[in-house]
């Protein structure tokens, strides 16, 4: 994995986590206040090009320093970059091994899907795949329900969003469905992607390019893509 990830991968200015000196200062350093364009290119790079989008960050996953961003906690709809968050909080406390048998709540789940069957029993891990690769929204509803349930499961992404002090997070669903009130920046999904990228799991699960999943059928699967 290239220790330069755009967006989604990683922080820093001051601290990764820092906490703010005062009500004024954003989280990560003083310059993360700032609206526009915020450049600390190391030596030897050249400026960065013009980006049409309206906040970016692009920083050292390794370090956590920050390169170049843009307006990087202004609040917006998270979509389905959300699930990052929904997988660093729900690995550490799923077995993967355990099954889950399908919900009729999970299949009537809005836009992206791996294919849930209601009343089909399916691992933890294949939750995970069906979430990660193909970024199934009925997957990631089902992986709140196996987490204790979709409130619970809310909660606990709140929780862990705080500890990494991802602070312009408010979650409301695990699939990052937009629903009133559900915000992230991208310099908390950043702190999602790089905490996750510490974890051998996530890793795994975010670079494989395919992988089986169950169909409809005993014994049958068809191929799910990144």
């Amino acid at each position: 994995v290239s220790s330069l990830l755009v967006g989604a991968l990683a922080l820093g200015v001051v601290a990764l986590t820092a906490p703010p000196a005062n009500a004024d200062t954003a989280v990560g350093g003083q310059r993360l206040v700032e609206h526009g364009l915020i450049v600390d290119l190391p030596a030897g790079l050249p400026k960065p090009p013009k980006v049409a989008a309206a906040s970016y960050v692009l920083a050292d996953l390794d370090t956590g320093q920050i390169i170049v961003a843009k307006d990087p906690h202004r609040r917006l709809r998270p979509a389905s970059t959300l699930k990052m968050l929904t997988a660093l909080t729900l690995l550490p406390r799923l077995d993967k091994e355990d099954t889950y048998v399908a919900h009729r709540s999970d299949v009537l789940q809005y836009g992206s899907s791996v294919g849930l069957v209601e009343g089909h029993r399916y691992t933890i891990n294949q939750l995970f795949l069906g979430m990660l690769l193909p970024s199934a929204n009925d997957a990631a509803h089902a992986l709140a329900r196996a987490g204790g349930g979709v409130g619970t499961t809310r909660k606990l992404m709140q929780a862990e969003a705080e500890r990494l002090q991802a602070l312009d997070t408010t979650v409301v669903n695990s699939s990052g469905l937009d629903e009133p009130g559900q915000f992230s920046s991208a310099y908390d999904i950043a702190l999602f992607a790089r905490a996750g990228m510490a974890r051998s799991d996530f890793r795994r699960y975010v670079g494989m390019r395919t992988a089986e999943f169950p169909g409809e059928l005993r014994r049958e699967t068809y191929q799910i893509q990144n």
